[in-house]
């Protein structure tokens, strides 16, 4: 029988691929092949596309979500999501893993109280290893649900760069790495979808040039679905930086993140194009910057007390030089002893 919402409800509009609850959401010719496991991670191989039925209420508009990998080529995925014939949304990623987010706006459901949705892939290859099959990207989970819950439901990017409710990432993202902070490269026109909150939609982002952009300072364009440029803002070093977006409280709506003049050079022993890379991402009210914590450099490592309510300045000694640093923002109000480097120097 299929699955229905009240059932669906029940795992949050969440299912692994190992959930027994997937089958109920499975067209026939569904387009999945038999679980497998990889370093103790289950996944199922998509072929060229998927069939799936999910269930509908009237005058809703729905999110779809799958958590993927990448790995067959090095040539760039599009997943398009249709209802019937008719492309409803629409992403590229390159290879890595990534959480895909697409949109479904009320307009495009047509039925009720289960819609069919074909999730189609660009690339497919056979006869890896011997393998017949023809595949396309590993799928380790899926989630559907009503677009004004998705704020309060599972978010796959909650370990991620990705620090607020409303703001998923979509395509165009490389997978998540860490110097001792995690973050994301980007090549070009990484996306982000946006559920627009009540105050002014204004986004933080923490982000740097990379070898593509020989690390000079860059303009980072935000464009809309048109490929208009709606927002710029001047990257010149690893920095926090905002910008506005033009969207109304309630609205979801997809963003890119875009450089001009990118793949100058590449990084040492790696193929990828490396333009830049983000470390935070969330609403600027998130992120506090009108509490000043005092911060004490102590022996390699940071600890933070959240009493003091302006800058305070402490002395550091850095190769028998003495410099005074203020530190502006506290994330989450987290005062553990933290690893850091230092990459510019300003004075106030």
């Amino acid at each position: 029988a299929p699955i229905t919402t009240r059932a669906l409800a029940e795992h949050s509009y969440h299912l692994s691929v190992e959930d027994c609850d997937l089958e109920k959401i499975l067209s026939a010719n569904d387009g999945f092949h038999n679980l497998e496991q990889d370093a103790g991670q289950y996944f199922r191989w998509a072929g060229p596309s998927l069939n799936l039925q999910f269930p509908v209420e009237a005058n809703q508009d729905y999110i779809f979500r799958a958590g993927i990998g990448h790995s067959l080529s090095g040539e760039n995925q599009e997943v398009r999501l249709l209802i019937g014939d008719e492309l409803v949304d629409s992403t590229t990623i390159p290879p890595g893993n990534h959480e895909i987010t697409l949109i479904v706006p009320a307009e495009r459901i047509h039925t009720e109280p289960f819609v069919r949705v074909q999730i189609e892939h660009s690339h497919s290859i056979s006869g890896i290893g011997g393998d017949p099959r023809k595949l396309s990207l590993r799928y380790h989970w899926i989630e559907w649900s009503l677009l004004s819950q998705a704020k309060v439901l599972f978010n796959p990017n909650a370990e991620d760069i990705v620090a607020s409710d409303g703001i998923f990432l979509g395509g165009g993202w490389y997978t998540l790495e860490s110097d001792g902070e995690t973050f994301r490269w980007v090549n070009n026109d990484a996306e982000i979808v946006v559920i627009a909150p009540s105050e002014s939609p204004e986004i933080s982002l923490k982000v740097a040039p990379g070898p593509g952009l020989s690390y000079q300072p860059f303009e980072l364009q935000v464009l809309d679905q048109s490929g208009q440029v709606v927002a710029t803002a001047e990257v010149e070093g690893r920095e926090m930086v905002r910008v506005a977006l033009p969207i109304v409280a309630g609205e979801t709506q997809k963003f890119r993140l875009h450089v001009e003049g990118g793949g100058q050079q590449a990084a040492p022993n790696d193929p990828r194009t490396l333009n830049f890379r983000v470390f935070h991402l969330g609403w600027a009210g998130d992120w506090p910057t009108t509490h000043y914590p005092e911060w004490r450099f102590q022996a390699g490592a940071i600890s933070a007390s959240p009493c003091a309510t302006r800058p305070t300045y402490h002395s550091i000694e850095i190769q028998a030089s003495t410099w005074f640093v203020p530190h502006r923002f506290a994330r989450n109000r987290d005062f553990r002893p933290l690893a850091w480097r230092m990459t510019r120097l300003e004075f106030e």
